[in-house]
């Protein structure tokens, strides 16, 4: 993926809050005071989008991301880019992903208890690996 220098980069664990602190970077950046919907501001989900369509995307982009800093394109480091780093409470982290896994359907249905889920969060990591790494 090629990396901008005007790019800026939100990276968080799920369910620390990340699309809240997109929508204020993303207002910051446009000098506006709107919500609007990620097509219209150029945020880029590295999770969910393939990369070839970030090419296309017109400067300055936000992009977000859940996965590990050690999987994070190199050039954002070689560039320096701006890059901000999102955390929350891990005891609120937990329970909030919980929540949202055990409320899902397939596939990220967890059909187990709580216990069991930070027990998988803390000693093995659970989609996006270890909360404290």
């Amino acid at each position: 993926m090629e990396i901008r220098p005007d790019d800026v980069m939100i990276c968080s664990y799920p369910k620390t809050g990340l699309h809240w602190q997109q929508e204020i970077v993303n207002m910051l950046m446009h000098k506006s005071d709107t919500l609007s919907s990620e097509s219209e501001n150029n945020i880029c989900f590295l999770d969910v989008r393939p990369i070839h369509i970030f090419a296309n995307i017109e400067s300055p982009r936000l992009i977000v991301t859940h996965v590990p800093f050690r999987y994070l394109p190199k050039q954002a480091l070689e560039k320096k880019i701006k890059i901000i780093y999102l955390d929350r409470n891990p005891k609120d982290v937990l329970v909030s992903y919980y929540n949202h896994v055990h409320e899902q359907v397939y596939p990220m249905h967890y059909s187990g208890t709580f216990e069991q889920f930070v027990y998988l969060n803390l000693e093995v990591g659970y989609k996006y690996g270890d909360l404290f790494t």
